[in-house]
């Protein structure tokens, strides 16, 4: 299944708004996939003090309604991360939304950064939704779940990938690609990480990294043309992998 994912700075967005999402648009269009990945807190960055930032769903020219557009737009499954308001209460959320552009799965960041004070704020998930898409089943992580791997031994229907939307510093690039393929080869799963690109208020650099690995562990190949900040990758169902499992049985 082709995949691609798009990194974005939220910082970039708050000038260009409506001619970057026409980018997209086009480039979702040209990569021929079936499912498109935007980042955490993809539009408005990873601020968690600044509760004016968390939307609700149905807030005119929130960042829901520019991807249940864009998704409706391409007749592409689109998921992304977006700072929300609901029921009172705020979340730092993955999103999916259907090729009709409404939103079908909903997954909210179980681990809080605290170092960011995120912990004080938003309310972590306790959900862990799977959806399919085609021939392939997915969940989702953001980011600080990454360095959970409990969270990556699904208990109930097993994906064939998850999927980790990251705002994560490039001084820590190497902690970001080494946890993606850990938890790859312990899960026996595929895993796709799409990090944020650009530089946040705070000073902080962000590589724009796209990254996949297969269940043992070999990365996929970017199949981009080259441009910055797109990735397209070929993913397998994690079944057609032989794996070894405890009993040291390829299976």
């Amino acid at each position: 299944m082709i995949i691609s994912g798009f990194s974005t700075s939220p910082e970039e967005f708050s000038y260009r708004k409506g001619e970057l999402l026409l980018e997209f648009s086009k480039a979702i269009r040209e990569s021929n996939c079936e499912v498109a990945l935007f980042p955490e807190t993809a539009i408005t960055g990873f601020y968690p003090d600044r509760e004016e930032l968390y939307f609700e769903r149905g807030s005119a020219d929130s960042p829901f309604m520019k991807f249940s557009q864009l998704a409706k737009q391409t007749e592409t499954t689109v998921v992304a991360g977006i700072a929300e308001a609901r029921r009172g209460s705020l979340f730092n959320s993955a999103l999916v939304f259907e090729l009709d552009g409404t939103c079908s799965t909903t997954y909210d960041k179980r681990h809080p950064f605290d170092l960011a004070g995120e912990g004080a704020v938003i309310t972590p998930g306790v959900q862990d939704p799977v959806f399919r898409v085609g021939s392939l089943i997915f969940s989702l992580r953001i980011c600080f779940d990454l360095r959970f791997p409990e969270d990556f031994h699904h208990r109930n229907e097993r994906p064939d990938a998850v999927i980790v939307l990251a705002n994560w510093p490039s001084s820590r690039r190497d902690h970001w690609e080494t946890l993606l393929k850990a938890r790859a080869i312990e899960g026996e799963l595929n895993i796709i990480g799409i990090n944020r690109s650009g530089t946040d208020d705070s000073g902080q650099n962000f590589d724009g990294s796209g990254l996949a690995f297969n269940p043992l562990g070999i990365q996929y190949e970017n199949l981009s043309s080259g441009k910055e900040g797109e990735f397209i990758w070929d993913v397998t169902p994690r079944n057609e992998f032989k794996t070894v499992g405890r009993t040291g049985v390829s299976k």
